[in-house]
């Protein structure tokens, strides 16, 4: 008797001891339905896009929700789209094509549950994320573990200690990134709270040789790729024979949203090369007018499926080179007007009210003259060849100078460039800091391409005959800010262990500043 009174205590003081602690955690964190249901199984990045954007909107109230692949969580932005939408409220939830239909699905069962108000869903997606086999339930079954983990009953049981528990592993993968996966992953959060999700992209910008031998694989010699409808479009069960994934996941997306009165708009991303040959469109744009023929609240945006844009504003196959999100969003804004019958949908708002500035004709380029103050690198000027050399000292730690750039025009565009030529397997960081922004641009003077981070707007490589020169673009806030040039070791890492001789030689660095700036590339046809 006294044995089963003593287990009953044991089991009752466990049972308080645990609710003190689901309560402490409940009170200090507040976590809502998505921090508890998310258990941590995707990596840092795809759980930050996707659980982290759920987090921050899930009760935002939005009008308008876009789910979908990259193309759209790089290529739209929400800000510069609902100045057409007469006040109503977009929010862009889309990730990545890892995270398959099914995916897409539960991201917006989820919102749709949570937010009776929404009144259209968008799916935004490219010509070539189309449902096929491998897209449907996501890399690894994502799609079904976002679904089981935000829209069934269990999702309302899930503890509080699930959310604190994920905030600890978080943090302990966050502070084991390297130092340039931890400011992309801290750069994406920042911008996709700041922005209603949107995100610019951070691809890797080739160098004319390698970006012509690059759209030449995606697009054919002539621009034009073939693309044929083949299986991997179609799914075959018992009960419907052979089915077109595209109609059976669309026709689930038109149905979810009939079912809470809103309607359902497919939209189509520009397409990258200069056309599509093949049987491939027909057969889908067959699968769409039939889509469209069953389901009265679905919107085809366009119904021609096919935007080509040329190529050179393009900087892989489904994403807009940085500037070019601008005139997209705006041309999905017109759009979406138009379908949800707001008033007045033709009218173009000007750019200043679209946050962005009038364009003006850029200063010419000057030289800037710098003080350079050395860290962990050596830097020596050679008058003969007019050329500073960066060599990094012996011994692990960062390896850069920096000196202050002065003179510059408040509220403008910064466009500093250099020559540059590595000694032997170096590249060059160029970061700029001015008041409350820092950006930094990679040069890769070996790989031969450049990448852009934080709030610098673009970055580039332009291959000479004796090397490279190297450029960025920022907007810069104050009259001087600080310009800081890092060696890189050939896996781009910023701090390494430096041998006392590797580096990179660097010519007469010039500035130009303009108001609005918007890189264009060379046509690879």
């Amino acid at each position: 008797m006294s044995s089963s009174i003593f287990s009953f205590r044991t089991l009752a003081i466990a049972a308080v001891l645990v609710g003190l602690v689901e309560g402490v955690c409940a009170l200090a964190l507040r976590p809502g339905l998505v921090e508890r249901a998310n258990l941590g199984l995707l990596d840092l990045f795809e759980d930050g896009v996707t659980f982290g954007k759920l987090a921050r909107f899930a009760d935002s109230s939005p009008d308008v929700i876009q789910v979908g692949d990259s193309s759209g969580f790089h290529g739209v932005r929400p800000e510069l789209v609902m100045p057409y939408l007469g006040g109503l409220k977009y929010v862009n939830l889309s990730c990545c094509a890892s995270t398959g239909y099914r995916g897409y699905y539960g991201i917006a069962d989820f919102m749709l549950r949570r937010n009776p108000g929404i009144k259209a869903v968008v799916l935004y997606v490219s010509l070539n994320g189309l449902p096929r086999a491998d897209l449907i339930r996501g890399d690894h079954q994502i799609g079904e573990y976002i679904q089981d983990s935000l829209t069934t009953p269990f999702a309302h049981l899930a503890p509080a200690t699930v959310a604190l528990r994920q905030w600890i592993v978080d943090q302990i993968k966050f502070r084991r990134l390297p130092t340039n996966e931890a400011i992309f992953v801290a750069d994406m959060q920042q911008s996709t709270q700041r922005n209603f999700g949107w995100w610019a992209e951070h691809d890797r910008r080739l160098s004319a040789p390698k970006r012509r031998e690059y759209w030449r694989r995606i697009c054919g010699e002539t621009g034009v790729p073939v693309k044929d409808d083949d299986d991997i479009f179609y799914g075959d069960d018992v009960v419907r024979g052979r089915y077109s994934h595209m109609r059976a996941e669309l026709q689930r997306f038109a149905a979810l949203a009939a079912e809470h009165g809103a309607k359902f708009i497919l939209a189509f991303h520009p397409f990258s090369c200069r056309g599509l040959g093949g049987n491939f469109l027909a057969a889908r744009r067959e699968d769409l007018d039939a889509l469209l023929k069953q389901n009265p609240n679905m919107v085809a945006l366009p119904a021609e499926m096919l935007v080509p844009w040329p190529t050179e504003r393009f900087v892989s196959s489904d994403h807009l080179h940085t500037g070019y999100d601008e005139e997209n969003s705006r041309r999905l804004g017109r759009q979406l007007a138009r379908a949800l019958g707001v008033a007045n949908a033709g009218d173009v708002p000007s750019p200043r009210d679209l946050g962005t500035s009038t364009a003006r004709e850029p200063t010419a380029a000057r030289p800037v003259a710098m003080q350079w103050r050395s860290d962990g690198a050596i830097v020596a000027r050679d008058d003969m060849v007019g050329e500073w050399t960066l060599r990094e000292a012996s011994g692990p730690g960062v390896h850069r100078i920096s000196g202050t750039l002065a003179g510059l025009t408040p509220g403008a565009i910064a466009v500093l460039s250099f020559p540059a030529r590595p000694v032997g397997t170096r590249g060059v960081l160029v970061e700029l800091e001015t008041g409350a922004r820092a950006g930094g641009g990679f040069c890769d003077l070996v790989g031969e391409t450049a990448t852009r981070e934080r709030d610098m707007l673009d970055a580039g490589l332009e291959m000479t005959s004796d090397g490279a020169r190297c450029w960025v673009a920022m907007p810069v806030t104050e009259s001087a800010a600080t310009l800081r040039l890092t060696l890189l070791d050939q896996s781009l890492a910023r701090s390494y262990l430096g041998d006392g001789r590797s580096g990179v030689a660097i010519g007469e660095i010039k500035l130009r500043e303009t108001s609005h700036f918007l890189q264009g590339e060379s046509s690879p046809w």
